[in-house]
């Protein structure tokens, strides 16, 4: 039980490590909860990695899922335990000595909120700037539609969007991650506005929603569509997906489809039967015009609309009265900066997501909300069949480990070179073939520079030759654009793969040359 103090900050090591296991409220493998010995609010907790970092940026993936998943474990415990009951929560980070950090160990701050526990609560964390509270109502002075944004304040809002919105399906959290990628399939960097064609967010929301619609469990027949995304979803039946979500029952009715094919992902239906895809993107298309692109942003109910002001994009102009026709046509245009913020919050803001998605199909379907294999059969690396490139790869000749040279033995794995946790992308030009010793030393980091060049100078006939055998797209430009996105925003200290046993922190020259690689081939 500790409070932050400059004199425990300046010391060196964490005084948060010194607190004895018996006082901790919970715990996982990566991550514990301690309660603040100061707290603002009854309850007050903050969950720290065990893993002594500075910021979030400095964790892996694993601990990052760890931590969210220990918050989300946290606020459950306050809602049961607590009294009175929390009405809300106010979830923080300080992040650097400019924003209020005096102990130098990453942690969490989970506050409990009451209804009158301030006069106003509109804005939450934005209080910490005297002023800048309630943006809800007038914008303070000096403010411009078009300025660009503050990325750390920013970010606050993006993940207040996964407490505060209206939570009747999935599709918040689904829009927002195809927002995301849509960002980093462009190599976001810089802060000019992005338009985004409602049709791509549409494509990359029926990538998220296509493993999703299998069924969850090892018992049940292909065509039944296990898992329910929305409240109003009527109980499943075997043999019938009548009253489920719209994305969900056209994906679930195109990968039924795919199936008397053989084709196992989105871009094999794509390039194989175009017309049933198109159909499907044109439905997706409809209902994220008509529903989470125009709600996505609102912390609140609809009578909050009058006064509420966007900032991810103006959505004024879509709502229920969108027909098919116009959503075809209609784009996203994201505020300057937003783009560029989406990508460098990539690392975090994904695992934040997911988890808020996990968490909601977990009680839909009253499932353990604590329950890894559920993440993990919605998120996880594994959601694609990855088998047929594997054999296809070898059968086109490749014999080797992309990584270290050997010769392929029997446990040849496929390994995504741009980790999947940070920016998923099946595309043929990021898989490689990996021994397994490999595949488990690199697993969710970036690789250094010299890596980074064998990849993209690496030959591309054989890539061509499975691409037409299997219908999956190459896509070497848009690896190359996430990567520079990636490479752009790598922080220093983070850690990069040189090769087995290999870990060297990152640097600015790194990421310097990182760069002139990947623009190189742009």
């Amino acid at each position: 039980m500790v409070r932050e103090s400059p004199a425990a900050g300046s010391t060196g090591d964490s005084p948060f490590l010194q607190v004895p296991r018996s006082a901790w409220v919970a715990s996982n493998q990566y991550a514990f909860a301690v309660r603040d010995a100061y707290p603002v609010a009854v309850g007050h907790t903050l969950v720290v990695p065990h893993r002594l970092v500075p910021d979030l940026w400095s964790l892996t993936a694993p601990e990052r899922h760890a931590v969210l998943d220990l918050v989300d474990v946290v606020v459950r415990q306050m809602r049961s335990e607590l009294d009175p009951r929390p009405d809300g929560f106010t979830i923080g980070v300080n992040d650097g000595d400019a924003a209020g950090q005096t102990v130098q160990h990453v942690h969490v701050h989970v506050i409990p909120r009451r209804h009158g526990d301030v006069p106003d609560p509109v804005g939450g964390v934005r209080h910490v700037i005297p002023g800048k509270g309630n943006y809800l109502q007038a914008q303070p002075a000096g403010y411009q539609e078009d300025s660009p944004i503050e990325e750390s304040a920013f970010l606050q809002r993006v993940l207040a969007l996964l407490q505060e919105g209206r939570k009747v399906a999935t599709y918040k959290p689904a829009l927002l991650l195809a927002l995301v990628d849509a960002c980093a399939r462009r190599g976001a960097t810089g802060p000019e506005p992005v338009t985004i064609p409602v049709i791509e967010l549409a494509e990359l929301v029926i990538e998220s929603y296509w493993p999703q619609v299998r069924p969850y469990g090892d018992d049940l027949p292909e065509h039944w569509y296990r898992l329910r995304q929305a409240t109003g979803e009527r109980p499943l039946q075997p043999g019938s997906t009548h009253g489920q979500a719209r994305i969900p029952r056209a994906v679930h009715r195109l990968r039924h489809a795919a199936s008397q094919h053989g084709w196992t992902s989105p871009a094999q239906v794509r390039l194989g039967d175009p017309a049933a895809w198109q159909q499907t993107v044109c439905e997706a298309a409809e209902a994220l015009a008509r529903q989470p692109i125009p709600r996505l942003q609102r912390p609140g109910p609809w009578t909050a609309a009058a006064t509420y002001t966007s900032f991810l994009y103006d959505d004024s102009a879509f709502g229920e009265h969108v027909t098919a026709t116009q959503a075809l046509t209609m784009s996203v245009t994201l505020r300057p900066g937003v783009a560029a913020a989406l990508v460098r919050a990539a690392p975090l803001l994904r695992p934040a997501v997911e988890g808020s998605w996990t968490s909601m199909v977990a009680d839909l379907n009253q499932l353990s909300r604590a329950e890894q294999a559920l993440h993990g059969f919605l998120f996880g690396a594994t959601r694609t069949n990855l088998e047929p490139v594997r054999i296809a790869l070898l059968d086109h000749g490749v014999r080797d480990c992309f990584w270290c040279g050997t010769r392929l033995r029997s446990d040849v794995h496929v390994d995504h070179v741009l980790p999947w946790a940070h920016f998923p992308n099946d595309a043929l030009f990021n898989l490689v073939l990996s021994d397994q010793g490999c595949n488990l030393d690199k697993r969710d980091v970036l690789v250094g520079p010299a890596l980074l060049y064998r990849w993209v100078d690496r030959p591309l006939e054989a890539l061509q030759r499975v691409s037409e055998d299997l219908l999956w797209p190459v896509d070497r430009q848009q690896s190359v654009r996430i990567a520079v996105a990636a490479y752009t925003w790598l922080p220093d200290g983070v850690p990069l793969w040189e090769g087995a046993r290999r870990l060297v922190p990152s640097s600015s020259v790194d990421r310097t040359r990182a760069l002139e690689i990947l623009n190189s081939v742009a």
